[in-house]
């Protein structure tokens, strides 16, 4: 189990830097849920995250270390925002990160299409796929890995 100052201070970050929403939209206690269960790991490591539209989706870089490789979390919940511009700022935000954090390597899994067309577009290639590994509303889809290396 985490250290509880240290998912506080977390929380703290996500509130005040990376994920800019109204007040009233923030839910401490979700966002600690998240950390709890999704994005802790050891010191070594970073968490960035920026809202897309009026909150409509969240992409998120985790697990950064720095010089090497990062995770990517990608959620669109709303579908009217998938348009060209999306996909426009995505790949700077992506180039960004890159760069700032030297990073040589991006990783990303998802069940949905969607999000694994974006990534494609941006420049991912599919890395292999885990069949029926995602379950939802008692459905079962696959779950696509993907990647992308600096330079390639």
């Amino acid at each position: 189990m985490p250290d509880e100052d240290k998912v506080l201070k977390l929380i703290e970050v996500l509130k005040n830097g990376y994920l800019n929403m109204p007040d009233n939209l923030r839910d401490e206690n979700r966002i600690k849920q998240i950390l709890f269960n999704y994005f802790f790991v050891p010191n070594n490591t970073q968490h960035i995250f920026y809202e897309i539209g009026d909150f409509q989706g969240l992409l998120g870089f985790t697990n950064i270390v720095k010089g090497h490789r990062a995770d990517i979390a990608l959620k669109l919940w709303n579908s009217d925002i998938w348009c060209p511009s999306v996909v426009k700022e995505s790949k700077k935000v992506f180039n960004y990160v890159m760069t700032e954090f030297q990073l040589i390597r991006l990783s990303a899994e998802t069940p949905d299409l969607r999000v694994k067309r974006l990534a494609e577009i941006i420049g991912f290639k599919e890395e292999g796929v885990r069949d029926k590994d995602f379950m939802w509303d008692g459905e079962l889809f696959d779950t696509f890995q993907l990647g992308i290396i600096k330079g390639v």
